[in-house]
């Protein structure tokens, strides 16, 4: 090894460990925080505690960083959803019983081995409650960072669903209280106490405002929520309207592959580096997950949103978006030539969207604060 390299080597194992613990097997969790991984370069070691699904995929990202290193967590606490995404309840009933009587152990020695090993600065957790808990038992400075501001709280009808209504929201409030900073990433004005409301955390370093061809639009098929639906409607839409391009970019590999010419599909390098796709579009069409609406924000890019009933979490984004005049309700019980219109003559954005965002730069404060002591 070169002299250079040797101190490059000695400079960065001088640097202070910072733990992100990245929740669930969603995307939108681990782009959340990855502008934030990214500015600490040369500030600190980062250490990424993920989904199994995404540790390729961040090993892929952070390939030619040796500060960053990437570890899947082995459970992590969860609800269980239906392709519909309505609450599955026997899984969930199962997923909890499980945590609760022996999974969260193995979590919770990962967690001891991390602070033994790379003894942590700073933790930031988004969002497992657990994680803030074991921070707070060894006394660990920890930052909570989520998007769920709690003004949607009813997974439906029935006394168990009623009971988890009551019980997931007031759990939460309780978890909030758990690290020493819990901020909330939201379009709402109001947050429940002891959190604190930040704008939307930029995705990427894309330009706002993207110029791009019209009628160009991304189709977000949303993982397991009755993809094949989705695309069966949007190709009788297609035929409607021949000058309209529907693009697919394949996140998960049990995504289906469009069966028809009227879909162009889009290789994406990493499903988590979305930020090419962006460029190429002038529309998104979405279930109102959270990162996919914080890119389009971003972008500029017209937003229509395919309602999902039974999320509360997804819910309560979709409804901000339509009361703020932001996004356009698309139903799969529309007639195909109505939406097709709706596509040919979409709404302008807002213009000014930059009052919406700067959330990372709150975020990267808070963390600087435990590494310049």
């Amino acid at each position: 090894m070169g002299t250079a390299a040797m101190e490059s080597a000695d400079n960065a194992s001088a640097l202070p460990w910072v733990h992100f613990w990245l929740f669930g097997p969603e995307f939108g969790c681990v782009k959340r925080e990855l502008p934030i991984v990214r500015a600490l370069g040369g500030r600190a070691r980062r250490l990424l505690l993920v989904h199994p699904r995404h540790e390729p995929l961040l090993r892929e990202v952070f390939a030619n960083d040796p500060t960053v290193h990437v570890q899947a967590y082995r459970h992590g606490l969860h609800l269980a959803y239906r392709p519909d995404f309505d609450l599955d309840l026997r899984r969930t009933t199962i997923h909890l019983l499980k945590f609760a009587a022996y999974r969260w152990l193995a979590d919770w020695r990962m967690f001891r081995r991390a602070v033994r090993e790379h003894f942590p600065a700073v933790i930031v957790n988004d969002f497992l409650p657990q994680v803030s808990l074991w921070a707070r038992w060894q006394r660990l400075p920890c930052i909570g960072v989520y998007n769920y501001a709690l003004h949607e709280t009813d997974f439906g009808r029935g006394p168990y669903r009623r009971l988890l209504s009551l019980l997931v929201p007031t759990l939460l409030r309780l978890a909030y209280w758990l690290p020493r900073r819990m901020f909330i990433e939201t379009l709402y004005d109001r947050v429940p106490r002891p959190a604190v409301r930040i704008p939307l955390i930029r995705r990427f370093a894309a330009n706002e405002g993207t110029a791009a061809p019209k009628h160009r639009y991304f189709l977000a098929l949303g993982g397991h929520s009755q993809p094949q639906a989705v695309l069966d409607y949007f190709e009788r839409v297609a035929k409607h309207a021949p000058g309209i391009q529907l693009l697919i970019a394949p996140r998960h590999r049990d995504e289906p592959s469009p069966r028809s010419r009227m879909f162009e599909q889009v290789p994406l390098p990493n499903p988590l580096q979305t930020e090419l796709l962006y460029t190429e579009i002038s529309g998104v069409i979405t279930k109102a997950g959270f990162t996919t609406v914080a890119e389009a924000l971003q972008t500029g890019k017209a937003l229509f949103l395919l309602p999902l009933a039974s999320h509360p979490e997804i819910r309560e984004t979709e409804r901000t978006l339509l009361q703020t005049g932001r996004a356009t309700v698309i139903r799969l019980t529309d007639p195909p030539e109505r939406t097709a219109d709706l596509l040919r003559h979409p709404p302008q954005p807002k213009e000014s969207l930059e009052e919406l965002f700067g959330g990372e730069q709150v975020v990267l404060q808070e963390i600087l604060r435990y590494l310049d002591r």
